[in-house]
């Protein structure tokens, strides 16, 4: 009896070695990476120096098959020995090499970059990107139906794991909301503008001098960036398929250094918020500069980071911080994505037969900040307050600063509201704005009460 169970646990210790050498000889993936810039440059460094590692995660090596450039010359000079024999200038070539399983798009942009991607699906290839500008206009997801699969970590929020969190950690829950500072650049010039009491202007010329905005730098100022990034967090969290344009994005272009004082005042920091909420079975998505409150963790986001708040029925709030952009964290996260496809794990799900429908920006309903400039007068206050009134707008607070020297001094004026509807609070502005006694803009913020 004991010889048998002797042989027996022989067999099963032979089996699994078998198996275990099996497991560790499977098959390389090789990737085919389309642009080898910044970005593509990291990708290729971390798959040579961590390759080991990478195999004992993946129980396969993962290989590059070739590398497209725009410039194959200049690329040969700069990538390491074993790179520079695989560049070619056709990124068709790169795609259809028979060693290449994996397309890596890294090009950037809506043109030759959305034609790589749908060439590579189209040849049965899997695609990993980090090009939230073509996914989120060029509709390549949902064009991508029962094609193989497209990964996208990286165009989210860098090396925060959005994605991850959304399609794995949180799949067993309801998302009631995501939201966060998901732009670097604004997140960097607002906390300038906060810190050091510059101005928009400086804030941003001192963003492009150390690296943290393009020389043109309308994509980030503008909402837009964080635009592209919130129609992706939409489809994963709430299974909404809407087109960029189709967000409503107000970036920091125009920040005063006088409301960044005034919030200040009042215990808030300015941060521009991409928001994504279902609100009375709508969802409602905007970007746009928010008044949080000091103790906020959010408010203590500093500098170029990221961070993501996602609130979801069973698990509370949890919270995502890290660096969203550059050559190291935007290559982690698309070698973390080459390392899923290696393990065979789940793409991003497919959108849903019915997506929620969208809400109309002028029914999201917030607290708000108003500031205005007026003649100090009698009379003018009342005026105000009476357009809040008319136009049911509760009031929460009214700060009013010392007036202006001069003949017709004039006095900044800050008004709290309770929550309202954005559209009524917009036309409110309007109205108060036509005063006979009111000089300029009135400026409008949403003030964000909840999250951590």
């Amino acid at each position: 009896m004991a010889d048998k169970l002797h042989r027996r646990a022989f067999a099963f210790v032979i089996i699994a070695v078998f198996m275990r050498g099996k497991h560790n000889t499977a098959s390389a993936l090789g990737v085919a990476i389309v642009g080898a810039g910044v970005v593509g440059g990291g990708v290729l460094r971390l798959l040579r120096r961590n390759a080991a590692a990478i195999r004992a995660h993946c129980g396969r090596a993962v290989t590059v098959a070739a590398i497209a450039v725009r410039r194959p010359a200049a690329a040969k000079k700069r990538l390491a020995r074993e790179h520079s024999e695989l560049v070619t200038g056709d990124w068709r070539e790169a795609l259809a090499h028979p060693r290449a399983d994996v397309v890596v798009e890294l090009m950037g942009g809506t043109g030759a970059a959305a034609d790589c991607m749908r060439a590579a699906l189209k040849a049965g290839k899997p695609v990993v990107t980090a090009n939230k500008a073509a996914l989120a206009e060029c509709d390549i997801l949902s064009a991508n139906g029962k094609a193989p699969p497209v990964f996208y970590e990286a165009a989210v929020a860098g090396c925060v794991p959005v994605v991850k969190v959304l399609r794995e950690s949180l799949a067993g829950d309801t998302v009631a909301e995501v939201f966060g500072i998901i732009n670097g650049t604004c997140n960097y010039i607002l906390s300038q503008m906060h810190r050091e009491r510059v101005s928009f202007s400086e804030a941003l010329a001192r963003a492009q001098k150390n690296g943290y905005a393009e020389a043109d730098a309308g994509l980030d100022i503008d909402g837009a960036d964080a635009a592209h990034k919130l129609a992706l967090i939409a489809r994963l969290a709430f299974g909404a398929q809407p087109s960029a344009k189709a967000i409503a994005a107000k970036g920091v272009r125009d920040l005063d250094a006088m409301d960044i004082r005034c919030a200040e005042q009042l215990g808030f920091v300015v941060k521009l918020l991409a928001r994504a909420q279902m609100r009375g079975g709508e969802l409602a998505l905007s970007v746009r500069p928010e008044l949080i409150a000091r103790e906020k963790m959010l408010a203590a986001v500093d500098g170029a980071m990221n961070a993501v708040i996602i609130r979801s029925e069973n698990a509370g709030e949890t919270m995502l911080y890290g660096a969203g952009a550059g050559a190291g964290p935007t290559a982690t996260a698309v070698v973390a994505d080459i390392m899923d496809i290696a393990r065979g794990c789940p793409p991003p799900p497919p959108p849903p037969a019915k997506p929620p429908k969208l809400q109309k920006q002028e029914k999201a309903r917030s607290e708000h900040y108003l500031r205005l400039r007026a003649r100090d007068k009698t009379g003018v206050l009342a005026a105000i307050t009476g357009l809040l009134a008319k136009n049911k707008i509760s009031i929460e607070a009214i700060h009013q600063n010392e007036p202006g020297d001069g003949a017709r001094p004039t006095a900044d004026i800050v008004i709290l509201t309770h929550e309202a509807a954005r559209g009524q609070v917009a036309k409110c502005a309007a109205d108060i704005k036509k005063l006979p006694d009111v000089c300029g803009d009135v400026v409008m913020m949403p003030v964000a009460r909840g999250g951590k």
